[in-house]
C-alpha cells in the first residue's frame, strides 16, 4: 500500500484591514454616543422633589431640555433662545425615527426656576406637536415632611 503524498499548500493571507477599520468606526460611534448622553445631563440642575412619582425611565431616543435656575434653556449643552425653541422642536420632530412613534421629550427644570420658564418650554413642545413629555424629579424621601 502506498502512502498518500501530501503537498504543502500555499499559505492563506487574510487581509485584516477592513475588519480593523470597522472596529475603529464602532469605537468612534460608541464614544460619540456616550459623549452626547453626558452632555444632556451636564447642566447643574437641582431637580424638584415629588411625593407621588411614577418611576419610569424615559426612552433612550429622546430630546432632553434643561431649564436652568435663571430660566436659560439648554439643549445638548447649547443655549437655545425662547423664540428659536419652537422651530428647533419642529425640526427635531421631523427627524427620521426607527419607530413610528413620536420623539419623546424629557424636561429637566431646576427646582429654583420660576414655573413661567418651564411653562414656556411646555407651550413650545405643545405647539411643535410633540405629545410625549417626561418630567425629571427626585423621589421625595418618606421621612421628610
Amino acid at each position: 500500500m502506498q502512502k498518500a503524498e501530501f503537498f504543502p499548500q500555499a499559505p492563506v493571507d487574510v487581509d485584516m484591514t477592513p475588519m480593523i477599520d470597522v472596529v475603529f468606526q464602532l469605537l468612534i460611534f460608541f464614544t460619540m454616543v456616550s459623549v452626547f448622553n453626558e452632555i444632556e445631563y451636564e447642566a447643574e440642575i437641582m431637580l424638584p422633589e415629588a411625593w407621588a412619582t411614577t418611576i419610569e425611565a424615559p426612552p433612550k431616543d429622546r430630546l432632553v431640555i434643561n431649564v436652568e435656575r435663571d430660566g436659560r434653556i439648554m439643549i445638548f449643552g447649547r443655549e437655545i433662545d425662547r423664540s428659536a425653541l419652537h422651530g428647533y422642536l419642529r425640526d427635531a420632530r421631523r427627524l427620521p425615527r426607527a419607530e413610528a412613534e413620536e420623539l419623546p421629550v424629557l424636561v429637566r427644570g431646576h427646582r429654583g426656576c420660576p414655573y413661567a420658564h418651564v411653562k414656556t418650554v411646555l407651550a413650545a413642545v405643545r405647539e411643535a406637536g410633540l405629545r410625549t413629555v417626561f418630567f425629571a424629579a427626585y423621589e421625595m424621601e418618606e421621612d421628610k415632611p
